[in-house]
């Protein structure tokens, strides 16, 4: 999700939609892990104009990555940023209880 959209400015959906094609303002998406299953969601913030393309490149990405994967620097920067960011997920007592929760 990260390489996706989780990393919103370096994330695939945003270099296509918003740097590359100026579809939106802002774009990102989340995975939330539930019980059954799990839920992905992606949300963007566009012109009425540009909704349905804006749409419809999501939709393309989402394929391409399932289909093709993620490249090696996506990856990469993916591993990069969880080995640098896991630690201020233990930065307070709360934090760690719902880390292990």
């Amino acid at each position: 999700n990260y390489a996706l959209g989780g990393g919103e400015l370096n994330s695939r959906l945003m270099q296509a939609l918003r740097h590359e094609k100026g579809l939106v303002y802002s774009i990102s998406s989340e995975l939330d892990s539930l019980k059954a299953s799990s839920l992905w969601m992606a949300s963007f913030a566009s012109s009425n104009a540009t909704a349905e393309q804006a749409l419809q490149l999501t939709l393309k990405t989402l394929r391409d990555i399932s289909e093709k994967g993620i490249t090696e620097q996506e990856l990469q920067e993916t591993k990069a940023f969880l080995k640098g960011s896991f630690p201020l997920n233990l930065d307070s007592n709360d934090s760690l209880v719902g880390y292990l929760i």
